[in-house]
């Protein structure tokens, strides 16, 4: 869940009656993508859009996740936006804490599921998917960047479901300002921990992501302690 609550978007379509719009810094994304993945000629710039494709699907279907457990736990409608590096869902209700993680948890496990049946396609060595490249990119994009993302959002940094889910968690052991300062302290440690793999593997990308998650923190944390 990483998009802007603010600003504006366009909607792009309803899936299963939940609108998904997007936000221009969307884009971000399709750069990304397009620079790691795209700068090796044409067959390399067609991978890429398969792979933008996939993480694009990919968020969504997690957000979905999202959206289905806000509906089927009473809560009502809700809306996707699409922005920088990712989405979120937003609705109106005050679910309670239990639900709340019930919430946050069902997009990873959408993505797990996603990830789990790339894997089982990849795994299985079928002819149809070997004979096309396009669709062997299809599936280890669908594999890879649902497991990646699936574990990746478990990691309880804010605002990741992972970090969501551990304030709420807290919440129902201690005072909510207790839970928020010791959610944000376990955020921050993690999140240099990754910042630190990141620049010791040269992954610019996830010292990119991380940076800006350290950013929402240090936000949250001035919000509530400054």
């Amino acid at each position: 869940m990483f998009a802007s609550a603010s600003g504006k978007s366009y909607l792009l379509f309803r899936a299963f009656g939940t609108p998904v719009s997007v936000q221009p810094s969307a884009l971000l994304l399709v750069v990304i993508i397009l620079w790691f993945y795209g700068s090796g000629g044409p067959a390399q710039l067609i991978a890429a859009a398969v792979i933008a494709v996939v993480a694009f699907g990919s968020i969504i279907a997690h957000e979905l996740g999202h959206a289905f457990a806000i509906r089927r736990l009473g809560y009502g409608g809700s809306k996707i936006v699409l922005g920088m590096l990712g989405g979120v869902t937003q609705w109106r209700a005050r679910p309670t804490r239990w639900d709340s993680i019930k919430i946050s948890l069902a997009g990873p496990a959408v993505s797990l599921s996603l990830g789990a049946l790339g894997f089982w396609l990849w795994s299985m060595d079928l002819a149809w998917v070997e004979q096309s490249r396009m669709l062997r990119t299809f599936v280890t994009a669908l594999a890879a960047l649902n497991l990646l993302w699936g574990v990746f959002n478990l990691i309880p940094i804010f605002p990741m479901d992972g970090g969501r889910a551990l304030r709420t968690y807290l919440g129902t052991r201690m005072p909510e300002r207790t839970a928020i300062r010791r959610s944000l302290m376990v955020s921050g440690a993690c999140g240099a921990v990754l910042m630190l793999l990141g620049a010791t593997a040269g992954e610019y990308f996830i010292l990119l992501l991380v940076g800006w998650m350290m950013v929402e923190n240090w936000r949250e944390w001035t919000r509530h302690f400054s």
